[in-house]
């Protein structure tokens, strides 16, 4: 209510009469257009609760503008309000975990992808390990086909090429 008489709040610029506890200090709610106490969590902000006349976020959460967030969580507001976990151009979207941004589960953050290392072709068991042409990538390893031979230039059948890897 900054510098308004006690129950007033500063709307538009000019002392008056709240019309929603947004226009009150912290922890005070708006009742009846008055600044002040309150008597139930209706009257505060949502997802705030009403615990000893003031208005607070649940254990566990933090107040963001007008949002109670779980900062843990939530990708809007990442271990603190306003950090954003981005989407990458890549398209993959990172989570909130623990109050950081990254990869969710089970994938791995390579440059601004998250990828399963245990069939990226480009990532093969870690972050730019590349496979041979011709090869997959299968338990984080890159494998040539049944009969065929890893080459410098990719997977060879070496009894139908006789000019790779010297046989």
């Amino acid at each position: 209510t900054g510098d308004c008489p006690k129950g007033q709040a500063c709307v538009s610029g000019a002392c008056g009469n709240c019309t929603g506890t947004s226009d009150c200090d912290p922890g005070q709610a708006c009742v009846g257009g008055v600044c002040g106490p309150c008597t139930g969590a209706a009257q505060c902000t949502a997802g705030q609760a009403c615990v000893g006349g003031k208005c607070a976020c649940p254990a566990g959460q933090a107040q963001c503008g007008e949002s109670c967030v779980n900062l843990l969580t939530n990708t809007e507001h990442c271990g603190e309000c306003g950090k954003v976990c981005n989407t990458y151009y890549s398209g993959t979207t990172f989570i909130c975990s623990v109050g950081k941004c990254g990869c969710p589960a089970g994938k791995v953050q390579c440059g601004t992808q998250c990828v399963f290392t245990e069939s990226n072709l480009s990532h093969c068991g870690g972050c730019g390990k590349q496979c041979l042409a011709g090869a997959i990538c299968t338990g984080s390893a890159c494998v040539c086909p049944a009969g065929q031979s890893g080459c410098t230039t990719g997977c060879k059948d070496l009894s139908l090429d006789p000019k790779n890897c010297g046989a």
